[in-house]
């Protein structure tokens, strides 16, 4: 596997602004496929960046069951030379830039997943509001209090969760923590108008910005904030400890 190493140092504090079954691949452990064709992409019942609800076609294509767990960062990071982190080894990698999401999945022979793939993924093509259907409770996502802003462990977390431990939380194609757990960094610019647009089939975001992507909500947030379709808007260097990312692949 051709291996692409980045080194890219993110800096910085906060600034983020506000189906069938699982099928693995022998060939790609540890990912699951997500069939080609058209989802329902937004809620028109949702923020303003979130409107409006529209159809979208994507092609076929892999993305990790997982968010990138604290060991699979360090096998990389010892690889190129980066330090070591000492958080659980089974709990996803934080504190990571965009520019270094990026390098890791280029590193491992993938990239980050585009918005509209990350959304599709979490939720099918139903537009359901979360990755498992309707309502949220506390055994299908490690998630804050009830109503903004503070930390809950009654879940037996108060921080992150191990990758992949609510089984009972997974989309429709079998992808796990796409809602909880940590932010997920994804390959687009933020736009808050960007569904305005006549963009249908394998929308890349915007071709500019300052401002990235993340989904999915983390432990630290409110259920309204772990919708599937729920954008928020970041420094692609900050470097938050509710931050991660999953990798994903072409088909």
């Amino acid at each position: 596997m051709k291996r692409v190493v980045v080194l890219l140092l993110s800096v910085g504090l906060s600034a983020c602004d506000k189906a069938s079954g699982p099928t693995d691949s022998e060939d790609l452990p540890g990912m699951v496929k997500i069939p080609a064709g058209p989802f329902i992409m937004g809620s028109d019942s949702g923020a303003s960046d979130e409107r409006p609800a529209h159809s979208v076609h994507l092609n076929g294509f892999w993305i990790d069951r997982h968010e990138v767990s604290t060991a699979e960062w360090n096998a990389y990071a010892q690889a190129v030379n980066l330090s070591i982190r000492s958080a659980p080894d089974d709990h996803p990698i934080i504190s990571v830039g965009w520019p270094d999401a990026l390098a890791y999945c280029q590193w491992v022979g993938k990239r980050l997943p585009t918005e509209a793939e990350w959304e599709k993924a979490a939720r099918g093509t139903d537009g359901r509001t979360y990755p498992w259907g309707e309502g949220i409770d506390r055994t299908r996502a490690n998630y804050g209090t009830d109503f903004c802003c503070d930390v809950d462990a009654s879940d037996g977390y108060s921080f992150t969760s191990p990758v992949g431990h609510y089984p009972q939380g997974e989309s429709p194609y079998g992808v796990r923590d796409m809602a909880g757990n940590v932010w997920e960094w994804v390959a687009d610019w933020y736009h808050s108008e960007y569904y305005t647009g006549e963009r249908v089939r394998n929308p890349l975001g915007p071709a500019d910005g300052t401002l990235k992507v993340v989904r999915g909500g983390s432990w630290s947030n409110a259920p309204n904030l772990l919708r599937a379709s729920y954008r928020r808007a970041c420094s692609p260097f900050s470097a938050d400890g509710n931050v991660g990312f999953r990798c994903a692949v072409d088909e």
